[in-house]
């Protein structure tokens, strides 16, 4: 059985407003080296050494930036070439772009480090970003580090994308940009019509049940799961994918677990 999370916030546009940042509960995505004077080793901490700072958060946060472009650029721009999703890609994860995005979302203010000037300076702003991803991924696990990435960057990337298609040369076809969560030829399809469609050419059975909302009253989310099965209930065969969408509305967190599934069902 294949299971997974994914987040919804709102359908590409390059209006959509920005999803909400999560809390975290750990603080060390926060935390600079001169915090507490954290000693540097070249290699490994020794036995019992604790981390305290955000460094090994920032490693392990680039590395998430990375594959949520990727997959977004490969998914969404079908039209893009592996040295277009390269140069694409570079354009909006280079430190100066990400550092832009971590001031707007205030995280350098309340970096925990000194001198205070730290938070003005851009490889920082950086770091606290992909720290942030990391303590995410760490905390709510890496599909919704993944998800919510992916929903900073969705309706930034078509300006991106349109610079480089005049640089280049190049001119924008009908298919450049597919409906977010559409695959191949199901342009104009919601990732809900696909999994339903799919459904019912392979004879499954799709159920969707809502869970209660989350989160405080000016931050409510919905979750959605989705469980895909034979009807039949052959042993071994029930659950084929379960995958659980979250929303700020039920119909978001619906359209969120469909738009996992279909890649883990190769539509």
């Amino acid at each position: 059985m294949m299971m997974a999370e994914n987040v919804d916030r709102q359908q590409s546009s390059s209006s959509s407003p920005q999803p909400l940042l999560i809390e975290l509960k750990n603080k060390l995505h926060l935390t600079h080296t001169t915090y507490h004077g954290a000693k540097r080793y070249s290699f490994a901490r020794p036995a019992g050494v604790q981390e305290l700072d955000y460094e090994g958060l920032e490693t392990y946060g680039d590395s998430i930036l990375q594959i949520a472009i990727t997959d977004l650029l490969r998914r969404e721009y079908p039209r893009l070439v592996p040295a277009g999703i390269t140069s694409l890609r570079r354009e909006v994860v280079c430190n100066t772009y990400i550092a832009g995005i971590a001031v707007e979302y205030g995280l350098h203010r309340r970096l925990l480090g000194s001198p205070i000037s730290l938070q003005d300076k851009p490889p920082q702003q950086a770091d606290l970003f992909e720290a942030y991803l990391g303590g995410l991924a760490e905390e709510r696990g890496l599909n919704e580090a993944i998800s919510w990435c992916q929903q900073v960057f969705r309706p930034r990337i078509p300006l991106k994308y349109q610079e480089l298609l005049k640089r280049h040369g190049e001119s924008e076809g009908p298919s450049s940009t597919p409906k977010e969560g559409a695959r191949n030829g199901d342009v104009d399809k919601t990732p809900v019509a696909v999994v339903e469609e799919w459904k019912v050419r392979m004879k499954k059975r799709t159920t969707y049940l809502d869970s209660e909302e989350e989160g405080p009253a000016h931050n409510k989310r919905f979750r959605c799961d989705l469980i895909i099965d034979n009807p039949e209930g052959r042993p071994g065969e029930l659950a084929m994918v379960e995958v659980s969408g979250y929303g700020t509305t039920k119909k978001l967190a619906k359209q969120a677990a469909a738009r996992l599934a279909v890649p883990l069902l190769q539509i």
